[in-house]
């Protein structure tokens, strides 16, 4: 079995070294319209979103970032704290001349669009937050250390049909498709023809304290948010309780929260509504 880049030719493939890394990412669209920055989540890469941007791109100028340390992006020694991961993407942003752009991010890449947000506020134009906020309960927390440590339990694969399965049995509420985009883009042959995951096994410790000692940054951030933003969360996530969404709201100034009946991963589960809510936000 060999799973197909289901989207080649409908994007282009892109490398850029910023803060001495290589970071990989992906254009869609013609520049010149609105752009929108697509920011994965934890463990992920950027082709988790390709049928979100080949939704978005006809009329927007998409671009899909993998994260250092993520997908084909450069490892960092320096580690993955959120203000180096902002950092990264104000470098690219730079070196690209962009102009201010919409972010939407999932999970960490929530994180990561909160934290730039408030940082480098007239550079943002819109923030679309699916299912994350600062913080975490500490349920949750150790949720996605037990889902993320069964990742890391699995060493390699030896075919696709293999790795197919895992992601089947792991994240049986996901969308066929996108089964087949992390069979095909998060993960490598490595040198014992065995496929591994890419992600640097160091960004595992963003669960724990690291991520933690981030939380206060994170929520002074939202404070310094100026521009229009929008919360979605899953009603069925463990991931984004409904108490934090409200203080969300409080801290993000006029920002709106909309609901999906799905569980954490709201682009995966439900892409169709995910899309409609967010051109409906893009739009205004």
């Amino acid at each position: 079995m060999e799973v197909p880049d289901l989207y080649h030719g409908r994007y282009a493939d892109e490398y850029v070294v910023v803060n001495g890394l290589r970071l990989h990412y992906t254009t869609w669209g013609t520049r010149g319209h609105q752009c929108v920055m697509l920011l994965h989540g934890l463990q992920s890469m950027l082709h988790t979103w390709d049928p979100i941007a080949d939704a978005l791109c006809d009329d927007h100028y998409v671009i899909s970032l993998d994260l250092r340390g993520h997908g084909d992006s450069d490892w960092s020694r320096e580690g993955y704290a959120v203000q180096r991961l902002i950092s990264d993407i104000h470098a690219f942003a730079r070196e690209l001349e962009l102009p201010p752009f919409a972010i939407v991010g999932h999970s960490l890449g929530s994180r990561v669009g909160i934290a730039y947000a408030g940082t480098y506020t007239t550079e943002v134009s819109r923030l679309a937050i699916s299912d994350a906020g600062p913080e975490v309960s500490r349920d949750a927390g150790i949720r996605v250390r037990a889902r993320l440590a069964r990742s890391a339990d699995v060493k390699a694969f030896r075919s696709e049909s293999e790795a197919l399965a895992f992601f089947q049995d792991v994240y049986p509420e996901w969308r066929p498709i996108f089964h087949q985009l992390h069979v095909r883009h998060q993960l490598r042959r490595n040198w014992a023809d065995k496929l591994v995951f890419k992600a640097d096994p160091d960004v595992f410790w963003l669960t724990g304290s690291a991520g933690l000692r981030e939380v206060p940054f994170l929520w002074n951030a939202a404070s310094h948010i100026i521009c229009p933003t929008l919360i979605m969360r899953g009603m069925r996530s463990y991931f984004l309780s409904a108490e934090t969404a409200s203080k969300m709201l409080t801290v993000i100034r006029g920002s709106r929260l909309v609901e999906f009946d799905t569980g954490h991963h709201i682009p995966r589960e439900a892409p169709e509504d995910f899309v409609r809510v967010l051109r409906e936000f893009l739009a205004i």
